[in-house]
């Protein structure tokens, strides 16, 4: 039992209890959903009709991966570049991560693969690593 609950428990029907009603409770997690036309982010994965918009694989343009260090572990995020200076970052904790990686090589000629991203972002621990994975040609 979390700390919240056995304080909402103790509290019984307490204003103190009322405002403790969001801590501790389990948060959904953004959920990246990918196809072959292009992806989209569900800010709540339980309401996957909400994909907050999607887009097309043609509008991106530059695909770069990287660590974050949150102290005790890394989080591997990308961080992905449209043509009209807007970027959406997405990480490993997210659903769909695992299908976006692998998804898009095939989607996005050049991009390196799930292996290649990995072993140059994930090593050496603590450290950011930023690899560009993908950059749409100019040609």
């Amino acid at each position: 039992m979390g700390i919240f609950v056995a304080l909402r428990g103790m509290l019984g029907d307490s204003k103190v209890a009322k405002a403790l009603m969001g801590f501790g409770a389990p948060r959904p997690k953004p959920a990246i959903h990918v196809d072959r036309v292009g992806f989209g982010l569900a800010l709540d994965p339980a309401e996957p009709d909400r994909i907050t918009p999607a887009v097309s694989w043609a509008e991106v343009q530059r695909v770069v991966a990287f660590k974050r260090d949150l102290f005790a572990v890394d989080l591997v995020c990308l961080q992905i570049e449209f043509g009209d200076d807007r970027a959406w970052e997405v990480n490993e904790e997210m659903a769909g991560w695992g299908e976006l990686l692998d998804s898009m090589p095939s989607v996005l000629p050049g991009c390196m693969t799930k292996d290649e991203i990995l072993d140059r972002v994930v090593q050496p621990p603590m450290a950011t690593n930023e690899t560009v994975v993908y950059e749409r040609s100019s040609a």
